[in-house]
């Protein structure tokens, strides 16, 4: 257990706590302090009882705690990501989660001394990049994090045509009750290779990140319902020669009209391996009985649905923003992905929390890798004059591949002093694979 009251990025001023309050890592004994005070930042009707139940998805000695004499007044966590995918590789990233201040503990800095633990951890750890879900849009923006990814809501109508995919019907399907025990290693095979190999592009899939640690394992194959109102977890998989190439995992409810029955199908994840398994995938979940509706959650803005509709206007689709990103560390981050367009650029960066980022860097890089793919990108500092002066949350906007440099130039939040330097890194950050994490930590 380590506790401090000042913590420190090591180049940017620390925020100093508030009188009375100390802040320390979290241990086993912990849980329920942490379960309340989770309870506390994200209000929800699920019995304290019934909290317990689910597995704990925390590492202890990556949970921090503030306290008073009295209560915690706020804590974070975050997953140590080993395998993150970043384009075109991957790259130890760290998930910072569970962020979270008790209501009477507001405007005391407390945010920005977690933050900047969160920091001063992050580069201890040599996790050059920290990944997260924003509650509100509004707050990371302010300490350096960008949109790095979206997301696609739809609502499928039941039945809803799909264009044919040559080999769909030659693959089998299961419908199933999901369990932990049979399915929790089907799901994170596939998972983890629709993400290597998108459709069969031999591209990647930026963000698709994995439930790596035992204990997020532990947490997402649990099977605990806290909500309640819907049906047991099910499954369906989708097999070639008995080696599964697909899965979706869903519930459904069913509610009962004067017209009928009124039947909801909620997707909480799908992969695939390759078109004629998505296809298959698909038609089977739009063709439930008693379903009038199939609402999936967290897809990719180019998911293999949105091309397999033939009418994709039908869906109501609606873009939100998915994960955002923090350079921690600029040269190991961005010598730690690769670019779709051969690169040789001066960039000025500014950083207030992480000065060491601050100032002026040449990137160079060859498109995908270059001819063996295994090139490493050269960044250094550099005197030469900037082409582009941009922000430390811009760069992490952009990093895994979605958002445009041209577009913040537009907005006036990114300034270019040679417009074709502007247009060679946005199409060099862009990736062809549209970036995405298909479930929330």
């Amino acid at each position: 257990m380590t506790s401090v009251s000042t913590p420190s990025t090591g180049s940017a001023p620390a925020q100093a706590l508030a009188a009375g309050l100390t802040m320390r890592t979290a241990t086993e004994q912990d849980v329920d302090a942490i379960i309340t005070q989770d309870a506390w930042a994200f209000p929800n009707n699920t019995s304290y009882a019934a909290l317990k139940t689910v597995p704990n998805p925390l590492d202890f000695d990556r949970t921090w705690l503030i306290e008073d004499e009295n209560q915690v007044a706020a804590m974070h966590s975050s997953f140590a990501f080993r395998k993150f995918p970043v384009p075109g590789t991957t790259l130890p990233v760290s998930g910072l989660t569970m962020v979270g201040v008790h209501p009477q503990y507001r405007r005391r800095g407390i945010l920005r001394a977690m933050i900047e633990t969160h920091f001063a951890d992050c580069r201890r750890k040599g996790e050059a990049v920290s990944a997260l879900f924003a509650a509100e849009p509004t707050i990371y923006g302010r300490f350096g994090y960008g949109p790095a990814s979206q997301d696609v809501r739809i609502k499928i109508p039941r039945g809803a045509a799909l264009k044919p995919v040559e080999g769909s019907e030659e693959l089998t399907v299961r419908i199933e009750t999901r369990s932990k025990e049979l399915h929790a290693n089907l799901i994170d095979t596939v998972h983890f290779q629709a993400g290597q190999l998108v459709g069969n592009t031999g591209l990647n899939r930026p963000g698709w990140v994995g439930r790596e640690t035992e204990a997020l394992k532990d947490r997402w194959h649990c099977g605990i319902d806290l909500e309640g109102g819907r049906e047991p977890q099910r499954i369906v998989v989708v097999e070639r020669d008995g080696k599964p190439v697909a899965y979706g995992t869903f519930r459904r409810s069913l509610t009962w009209q004067p017209t009928g029955p009124t039947g909801t199908v909620e997707v909480t994840e799908t992969a695939a391996l390759d078109p004629a398994a998505a296809h298959r995938l698909w038609s089977t979940l739009i063709n439930f009985d008693l379903s009038s509706v199939v609402i999936p959650y967290m897809l990719a803005t180019d998911d293999p649905i949105i091309n397999l509709l033939v009418n994709n206007r039908e869906v109501n689709q609606t873009i939100v923003d998915n994960m955002w990103v923090r350079i921690i560390d600029l040269p190991t981050a961005l010598a730690g992905r690769q670019y779709s367009a051969d690169l040789d650029i001066v960039i000025e960066v500014t950083d207030r929390d992480i000065t060491e980022n601050a100032g002026r860097w040449r990137i160079s890089a060859q498109a995908f890798g270059g001819p063996s793919g295994t090139a490493k990108p050269v960044i250094e500092r550099s005197t030469e004059p900037a082409q582009i002066t941009l922000d430390i949350s811009h760069l992490g906007a952009v990093y895994l591949g979605a958002g445009s440099l041209t577009a913040f130039a537009g907005a006036g939040s990114v300034t270019a002093a040679d417009p074709r330097a502007l247009a060679q890194a946005s199409a060099s950050f862009a990736w062809p694979n549209a970036p995405v994490a298909t479930w929330m930590f």
